[in-house]
This record gives structure tokens, C-alpha cells and sequence, in this order.
């Protein structure tokens, strides 16, 4: 599917998934409509040992699987983080499969934690 047919707190796979690519999974945040090569979206991380990682409590994920074949790819057994930035994700990433969602509050979570920050490329955010 593509990005623009998502709705915000969507938690999407990419189909190209190599380090440099659509490695986590992606919390979509909007579409850039004047832009169809980006989307705005977050990523999901297992990995707590940053200071911009933040825990997403699993009750912000609704607990439905919602695609078949995703179960290894996006798990709750394990915390999920997110990266407290915001990240232009590029569209030809996909099709991309939407595997959860959030929550209204669980969306409202993740809009505060990212606010702060304008949307920039990974490339960017590591060179910080």
C-alpha cells in the first residue's frame, strides 16, 4: 500500500528493510502532500540505550496483528522505544504493510514526545 492510503498512528512495514532502509518499523504521523517521495512518520526501536529513546507503553498499541506474516517483524513481547524525532521516511521504502496501531492516546503520546523536533532525514539526526 502506499503511505498516503495510511492514517496517523498506523504502525507500518516497509518492504525494503536493509539498514539504510525501512530496517524498524515506522509509527505514520502524515502525508507531505505537496511531496509524494516522503511521508512524516517515527521510529519504533527495541533498543533502549539512547537518550532519544523513549518507552512506548504497550497499551498505546492496539493488540490486534492486522497482516498476515508480520508477527516476527513487530512484536510486543519485547518493549518497544521510539525515537523522539520525526523523520522524513521515503515512499519508495514500500509497499509498505501496516501490521498495529495506536491508540488516540497512544497517537496523542507520540505527537508530544516528537513535537519539539522538525522533521529531518536519518542521515541528518546521526550527525547530530
Amino acid at each position: 500500500m502506499h503511505p498516503q492510503q495510511f492514517k496517523r498512528g498506523d504502525i507500518l512495514l516497509g518492504s525494503l528493510r536493509g539498514s539504510a532502509e525501512a530496517r524498524h518499523p515506522i509509527i505514520y504521523l502524515t502525508s507531505l502532500p505537496q511531496d509524494n517521495w516522503y511521508f512524516i512518520g517515527v521510529m519504533l526501536t527495541h533498543a533502549s540505550s539512547f537518550s532519544d529513546n523513549e518507552l512506548l507503553p504497550s497499551q498505546y498499541i492496539k493488540a490486534k496483528h492486522l497482516c498476515e506474516n508480520c508477527e516476527g517483524h513487530f512484536s510486543t513481547d519485547k518493549p518497544s522505544y521510539i525515537v523522539k524525532r520525526q523523520f522524513y521516511k521515503p515512499n519508495d521504502w514500500g509497499p509498505f504493510k501496516k501490521v498495529r496501531e495506536l491508540t488516540e492516546e497512544g497517537i496523542e503520546y507520540v505527537e508530544r514526545l516528537v513535537k519539539e523536533h522538525e522533521p529531518q532525514h536519518y542521515v541528518d539526526y546521526i550527525a547530530e
